[in-house]
């Protein structure tokens, strides 16, 4: 019995904290890192004293939000597989410019501000490296796909990184007028460029 008493009270731990992440992913969308305890119990529709006997620091909060976003985009993202590069390196870009979209004002202030918390700069290194390590993945599965042998070169790796970048997506939406979808257009059409002098068969897959 006690164990049974115990095994729910953890599911409903487990419930409420579930849903105090998605209260911060929330209030990050709309505040960016000015999100508040506050903002974040508004969202949630509970009190600050239920978010702190969850969490011990709203940082600690954000991070666990930013860190459940992080591994959900990354375990989602697609995989070059039978379907053929071109299909997937299109596919690749709307995926990635979608996140960005989505997450821009979190990803800006994490690539740009210095005053964060530990954990939270701790976060912003780790999806730094992440993204390094993805780009320069990407082109090399490019370049061995199109019968390379060997890693991609540096300026197939600048055009892959660059045109992946939040920063990329933000300029189309705010210095175009565009969305994410013309962002991964523009992408797809810039990586293919990059492969051209390299392939005469860029579009056959």
């Amino acid at each position: 019995m006690f164990e049974a008493m115990t095994t729910l009270l953890d599911q409903k731990r487990q419930t409420t904290a579930d849903h105090l992440v998605r209260a911060a992913v929330a209030g990050l969308a709309k505040h960016g890192f000015r999100v508040t305890v506050d903002d974040i119990a508004r969202e949630a529709n509970v009190s600050r004293r239920t978010i702190f006997r969850h969490f011990a620091t709203r940082d600690d909060l954000l991070t666990v939000a930013l860190t459940q976003q992080s591994d959900n985009f990354r375990s989602t993202l697609p995989q070059l597989g039978d379907q053929g590069w071109p299909a997937w390196l299109a596919e690749l870009c709307q995926a990635v410019h979608q996140a960005n979209d989505t997450l821009h004002r979190t990803l800006h202030e994490l690539v740009t501000r210095h005053d964060l918390s530990p954990p939270l700069l701790a976060f912003a290194d780790d999806i730094d490296n992440y993204r390094r390590g993805r780009n320069s993945d990407v082109a090399d599965a490019l370049w061995q796909a199109i019968g390379q042998g060997g890693g991609a070169p540096a300026e197939l790796r600048a055009v892959v990184a660059s045109h992946l970048s939040p920063h990329f997506t933000t300029a189309v939406s705010q210095d175009a007028q565009g969305d994410h979808s013309m962002a991964a257009s523009l992408a797809q059409d810039a990586i293919l460029a990059a492969l051209e002098p390299y392939s005469h068969s860029v579009n056959a897959g």
